[in-house]
């Protein structure tokens, strides 16, 4: 019974659940699309004869990103992970959380006669609901991820209880994205801007019950409680829903020239730069926009059961 009255809270959270609250879930998953980042550009490196060892070295940790220079790569090498520092990876995130929780109470009265018994039992119940429904979003760059994420630990392992909690598989799409912009002509709806994007959802269902039971024999005669029952529950329901849009820049020009005796995610004085980045950014967030009207369409399509 104290599980269940713990688990009631005025405002759900996913703190009430897993222990993590919202700065904590989104922290994890952005340090994970910082390993997916480098992970993708430590693969591309590995793969070419020219950069096979750099490469080898960031895969197996013997090296940090940070630490690579202009003098370090080869010229394509160095121009095609250039091309990828100001891409944007955007995240709009949508906790919805909902508890009900019931308590139950029944008193069962003997009143002993010298001839006879009589009994009435006697119930009273409290039912309650919460909800919290939380929206925001978040976006940074490739540069910015590499440069302001670089102390976050080792990768994170799914939770198959609650997944928003641990790895929800960026990695695949942080490939993905790339290696269809590379060889497959990725495109955007809108200034043939390559973007890509994915919705992921997730539900965790949470179930307790408590029905302690006492029973007590009269001694005497009068109105007595011959037993008495609680019965309480606590169904939680936590919905999480991430869309995920990646996207490079709408114009080449200002791309951040990284390697010139400086680390990833430094501060770069350009201002074609800075445009650059944040032109990336608010081309992540348009899609994330389109892929929300596309969820809706797609939603009012599908057949209703009644």
């Amino acid at each position: 019974l104290a599980f269940l009255l713990q688990a009631c809270a005025i405002h759900p959270l996913p703190e009430n659940v897993v222990g993590l609250d919202t700065n904590h879930i989104v922290y994890y998953i952005r340090c994970e699309a910082r390993d997916a980042v480098v992970t993708a550009f430590a693969r591309y490196l590995a793969g070419r004869s020219e950069d096979h060892q750099i490469g080898e070295d960031l895969l197996s940790g013997r090296r940090k990103i940070t630490e690579l220079k202009a003098s370090d790569l080869s010229p394509p090498a160095r121009a095609a992970i250039e091309k990828y520092l100001p891409a944007a990876i955007a995240f709009d995130f949508t906790f919805d959380m909902s508890e009900d929780g019931n308590l139950t109470t029944q008193v069962d009265l003997l009143n002993t006669f010298t001839h006879s018994a009589l009994s009435l039992g006697l119930t009273g119940g409290s039912d309650h609901q919460r909800q919290t429904i939380r929206n925001f979003r978040t976006s940074s760059t490739f540069n910015d991820l590499i440069g302001k994420f670089a102390n976050c630990g080792g990768p994170r392992e799914p939770n198959w209880n609650y997944p928003i909690a641990g790895n929800i598989g960026l990695a695949e799409m942080v490939t993905t994205f790339i290696d269809l912009n590379q060889f497959e002509g990725l495109t955007g709806a809108k200034d043939s801007v390559p973007q890509l994007a994915d919705t992921l959802v997730f539900q965790t269902n949470l179930t307790g019950s408590a029905l302690p039971k006492i029973v007590l024999n009269p001694l005497k005669h009068g109105a007595q409680v011959s037993d008495a029952m609680l019965t309480g529950s606590v169904f939680r329901k936590d919905t999480h829903k991430v869309i995920v849009g990646l996207s490079l820049p709408p114009s080449k020009p200002g791309a951040i020239k990284f390697l010139a005796g400086s680390f990833f995610g430094s501060a770069i004085g350009s201002s074609s730069a800075a445009f650059s980045q944040s032109s990336a950014q608010l081309s992540a967030n348009a899609l994330i926009d389109e892929q929300v009207q596309r969820n809706i369409i797609n939603n009012l399509a599908r057949p209703q059961q009644y």
